[in-house]
């Protein structure tokens, strides 16, 4: 058993798994992290009848570093386990719990008028104003490298629930979310994300 927001730390033999049990009372939104110096496990979440719910690996190389999601009242279990049956000297195992945020803004979209992006979306009950979100990694981070709006950097705030980008290369994906914010300043989960890219200039 973990308690929630304590770290435990854990060696994994060769071919073996840990299983770690949290309970949580009500719905909450759970993160789950490991860390390791050298080699990380992989960790797999399930409820408490065994059915899976989300994993860091996708079975080949590319591992995500953590597991985030909203749960419902219950007992849950995380199952830690070397990817190709090494040992791990040493991994800590962390479950944080918090409030889930409320429901993002539904429908974003994008079309391109010349070189620039006009992003929209549905107006969110509540929504005091929106922040917009881009970059250049599907998913995110939403934080621009090299390819940085003339808007400025994200987020970019608006009452509107359109926004215009403008200024990025021709022909370099660009990704974008938008997440509605209260009167308290505090925002939603982000809207689906979209992506696109400005054509070259016609000659």
């Amino acid at each position: 058993v973990i308690p929630l927001g304590e770290s435990q730390t854990h060696t994994l033999p060769a071919g073996d798994g840990d299983f770690v049990k949290f309970t949580i009372e009500t719905r909450q939104e759970v993160l789950v992290n490991v860390v390791s110096n050298f080699l990380k496990p992989a960790i797999t979440l399930y409820t408490e009848n065994h059915s899976q719910i989300a994993s860091t690996t996708d079975g080949f190389f590319e591992q995500a570093p953590n597991i985030n999601e909203v749960l419902e009242a219950g007992t849950y279990f995380v199952y830690a386990f070397s990817q190709d049956g090494s040992a791990i000297n040493s991994y800590s195992i962390k479950v944080d719990a918090s409030e889930p945020l409320a429901p993002g803004p539904q429908n974003l979209s994008a079309t391109l008028q010349g070189s620039t992006a006009v992003l929209s979306w549905d107006t969110l009950e509540g929504a005091a104003s929106y922040n917009v979100y881009y970059g250049e990694m599907s998913g995110g981070p939403y934080t621009p490298f090299s390819a940085i709006a003339t808007e400025g950097q994200p987020p970019l705030n608006t009452e509107q629930t359109t926004f215009s980008l403008s200024g990025f290369p021709s022909e370099y994906p660009i990704y974008a979310v938008v997440r509605a914010v209260d009167a308290e300043g505090v925002e939603t989960y982000p809207s689906n994300e979209i992506n696109f890219q400005v054509p070259l200039a016609q000659d």
